[in-house]
Protein backbone atom coordinates (compact mmCIF):
# COMPACT_ATOMS: atom_id res chain seq x y z
CA UNK A 1 0.00 0.00 0.00
CA UNK A 2 1.37 3.36 -0.93
CA UNK A 3 1.48 6.14 1.58
CA UNK A 4 0.94 9.75 0.72
CA UNK A 5 3.99 11.90 1.02
CA UNK A 6 4.44 15.60 0.39
CA UNK A 7 6.02 14.68 -2.94
CA UNK A 8 2.95 12.70 -4.03
CA UNK A 9 0.63 15.48 -2.90
CA UNK A 10 2.72 17.95 -4.91
CA UNK A 11 2.65 15.72 -8.01
CA UNK A 12 -1.11 15.15 -7.85
CA UNK A 13 -1.76 18.83 -7.13
CA UNK A 14 0.27 20.02 -10.11
CA UNK A 15 -1.26 17.34 -12.34
CA UNK A 16 -4.64 18.74 -11.32
CA UNK A 17 -3.45 22.31 -12.01
CA UNK A 18 -2.23 21.26 -15.47
CA UNK A 19 -5.52 19.49 -16.17
CA UNK A 20 -7.50 22.57 -15.09
CA UNK A 21 -5.41 24.79 -17.39
CA UNK A 22 -6.00 22.39 -20.28
CA UNK A 23 -9.74 22.39 -19.61
CA UNK A 24 -9.87 26.21 -19.38
CA UNK A 25 -7.93 26.58 -22.65
CA UNK A 26 -10.09 24.01 -24.40
CA UNK A 27 -13.30 25.64 -23.18
CA UNK A 28 -12.04 29.01 -24.44
CA UNK A 29 -11.30 27.58 -27.88
CA UNK A 30 -14.65 25.78 -28.05
CA UNK A 31 -16.46 28.95 -26.95
CA UNK A 32 -14.68 31.00 -29.61
CA UNK A 33 -15.42 28.37 -32.25
CA UNK A 34 -19.11 28.36 -31.37
CA UNK A 35 -19.25 32.14 -31.43
CA UNK A 36 -17.59 32.27 -34.83
CA UNK A 37 -19.86 29.64 -36.36
CA UNK A 38 -23.29 29.33 -34.77
CA UNK A 39 -23.63 32.44 -32.60
CA UNK A 40 -22.07 35.07 -34.83
CA UNK A 41 -24.88 37.59 -34.26
CA UNK A 42 -24.31 37.54 -30.51
CA UNK A 43 -20.59 37.99 -31.08
CA UNK A 44 -21.15 40.95 -33.37
CA UNK A 45 -23.63 42.49 -30.95
CA UNK A 46 -21.41 42.07 -27.90
CA UNK A 47 -18.00 42.81 -29.37
CA UNK A 48 -18.72 44.81 -32.49
CA UNK A 49 -17.37 48.27 -32.93
CA UNK A 50 -18.67 51.10 -30.82
CA UNK A 51 -19.87 53.97 -32.92
CA UNK A 52 -18.85 57.45 -31.84
CA UNK A 53 -21.74 59.69 -30.90
CA UNK A 54 -22.93 61.79 -33.78
CA UNK A 55 -24.22 65.31 -33.06
CA UNK A 56 -28.00 65.02 -33.09
CA UNK A 57 -28.56 68.42 -34.63
CA UNK A 58 -26.85 67.20 -37.80
CA UNK A 59 -29.47 64.49 -38.32
CA UNK A 60 -32.04 67.01 -39.51
CA UNK A 61 -29.59 68.99 -41.60
CA UNK A 62 -27.88 68.26 -44.85
CA UNK A 63 -24.29 68.71 -43.76
CA UNK A 64 -22.75 70.15 -46.92
CA UNK A 65 -25.60 72.60 -47.57
CA UNK A 66 -26.05 73.65 -43.96
CA UNK A 67 -22.40 74.30 -43.17
CA UNK A 68 -22.40 77.18 -45.62
CA UNK A 69 -25.69 78.64 -44.33
CA UNK A 70 -24.77 78.67 -40.64
CA UNK A 71 -22.98 81.75 -39.48
CA UNK A 72 -19.61 80.33 -38.56
CA UNK A 73 -16.14 81.61 -39.01
CA UNK A 74 -14.00 79.99 -41.66
CA UNK A 75 -11.95 78.38 -38.92
CA UNK A 76 -15.08 76.87 -37.33
CA UNK A 77 -16.27 75.61 -40.72
CA UNK A 78 -12.89 74.00 -41.36
CA UNK A 79 -12.93 72.46 -37.90
CA UNK A 80 -16.41 71.06 -38.48
CA UNK A 81 -15.32 69.70 -41.87
CA UNK A 82 -12.25 68.04 -40.27
CA UNK A 83 -14.48 66.52 -37.62
CA UNK A 84 -16.77 65.09 -40.31
CA UNK A 85 -13.80 63.53 -42.13
CA UNK A 86 -12.37 62.13 -38.89
CA UNK A 87 -15.75 60.68 -37.98
CA UNK A 88 -16.14 58.98 -41.37
CA UNK A 89 -12.59 57.59 -41.18
CA UNK A 90 -13.19 56.24 -37.69
CA UNK A 91 -16.47 54.66 -38.74
CA UNK A 92 -14.85 52.88 -41.71
CA UNK A 93 -11.93 51.69 -39.60
CA UNK A 94 -14.17 50.46 -36.78
CA UNK A 95 -16.41 48.55 -39.19
CA UNK A 96 -13.36 46.97 -40.78
CA UNK A 97 -11.76 45.93 -37.46
CA UNK A 98 -15.04 44.79 -35.88
CA UNK A 99 -14.50 42.16 -33.21
CA UNK A 100 -11.07 40.97 -34.36
CA UNK A 101 -9.39 42.26 -31.16
CA UNK A 102 -11.74 40.08 -29.08
CA UNK A 103 -10.99 37.04 -31.23
CA UNK A 104 -7.24 37.63 -31.00
CA UNK A 105 -7.41 38.10 -27.23
CA UNK A 106 -9.48 34.97 -26.64
CA UNK A 107 -7.39 32.88 -29.01
CA UNK A 108 -4.07 33.91 -27.50
CA UNK A 109 -5.33 33.38 -23.95
CA UNK A 110 -6.67 29.92 -24.75
CA UNK A 111 -3.53 28.84 -26.58
CA UNK A 112 -1.35 30.17 -23.74
CA UNK A 113 -3.35 28.13 -21.23
CA UNK A 114 -2.84 25.02 -23.35
CA UNK A 115 0.88 25.71 -23.84
CA UNK A 116 1.36 26.00 -20.08
CA UNK A 117 -1.13 23.34 -19.00
CA UNK A 118 -0.18 20.45 -21.29
CA UNK A 119 3.50 20.20 -20.27
CA UNK A 120 2.66 20.61 -16.58
CA UNK A 121 0.09 17.83 -16.76
CA UNK A 122 2.14 15.46 -18.94
CA UNK A 123 5.29 15.82 -16.83
CA UNK A 124 3.67 15.44 -13.42
CA UNK A 125 1.29 12.69 -14.45
CA UNK A 126 4.18 10.85 -16.10
CA UNK A 127 6.18 11.00 -12.86
CA UNK A 128 3.15 9.69 -10.94
CA UNK A 129 2.74 6.78 -13.38
CA UNK A 130 6.47 5.90 -13.26
CA UNK A 131 6.48 5.91 -9.46
CA UNK A 132 3.29 3.86 -9.36
CA UNK A 133 4.78 1.29 -11.77
CA UNK A 134 7.99 1.20 -9.74
CA UNK A 135 6.03 0.58 -6.53
CA UNK A 136 4.06 -2.24 -8.18
CA UNK A 137 7.24 -3.91 -9.45
CA UNK A 138 8.93 -3.78 -6.03
CA UNK A 139 5.90 -5.34 -4.23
Amino acid sequence: MSKFTIRKIYLYLFSLVGLILIIMGSVGLINLGLQLTFFRDALEYKYGYVQLPYPYFLDDLKFDETINKIELTNEQKQSLERWKNDYENYKQKAEKIGYIPYIADTLTRSIALLIVGIPIYIYHWGVIKREHNREENTD
